[in-house]
């Protein structure tokens, strides 16, 4: 009788043991993947976009990208080569602005020496060169993206010189209005591309000091 009873005792906890190894089993399972649910929940959101994008442009079949070793990629430019253009790019970014206001304090003698005493012509021939920066983007910035943002910075440099040079020898006021918008249209250029020249040549993680020192 007592051995009848032992039996029947060790079968009767037979299933239980196998009941707690497959709890713990599926205990571990779930705690796991909670685990894996908190550490995402957890990652910024701006590691996840970056995260996603990459995952995004690796099953782009259209995109052109430079191979990694490739001498002529801005990024595997030596220090001097990328300090020399984006200081030329700075310059000019400097310059063009410049050129928007320092004709501000002659606007008197323009006027004077165009016969006329018209104050808002006065006011326009300052204005009006901000409008060709809010033109010129429109169509500066999808031409780097096709055409690359070399040629864009030769041609439109050589014009902002040539625009200037029509403003000052201009006969009459429709004339000086007509070249100073063209000016602003060719000066808006590395304003609008120049952060993009940043991007080419410095790395994600000094884009920040190099884009403070560029504005």
């Amino acid at each position: 009788m007592m051995s009848q009873w032992i039996f029947q005792q060790s079968a009767s906890d037979l299933p239980q043991h196998g009941r707690s190894s497959g709890d713990t089993d599926k205990s571990s399972a779930v705690k796991t993947a909670q685990d894996e649910l908190d550490e995402k929940q957890h990652q910024s959101p701006g590691l996840l976009e970056a995260q996603s994008t990459e995952h995004q442009d690796q099953e782009d079949p259209n995109l052109v990208e430079w191979a990694t070793d490739d001498p002529e990629k801005p990024l595997n430019w030596s220090t001097s080569a990328k300090c020399l253009n984006l200081g030329l790019v700075s310059f000019f970014r400097f310059l063009t602005p410049l050129a928007s206001s320092m004709v501000a304090p002659a606007t008197g003698l323009i006027l004077r020496d165009l016969d006329t005493d018209n104050e808002t012509i006065g006011s326009f021939i300052v204005s009006i060169f901000i409008l060709g920066y809010a033109l010129g983007p429109l169509v500066l910035a999808p031409l780097s993206e096709s055409y690359g943002r070399l040629p864009l910075y030769h041609v439109n440099n050589a014009l902002f010189t040539l625009w200037n040079l029509g403003a000052a020898l201009s006969p009459n006021v429709g004339a000086l209005l007509a070249f100073r918008l063209l000016s602003g249209l060719a000066g808006s250029c590395p304003v609008t591309i120049g952060n993009g020249s940043i991007a080419d040549c410095v790395v994600r993680e000094r884009r920040g000091l190099v884009t403070t020192i560029f504005s």
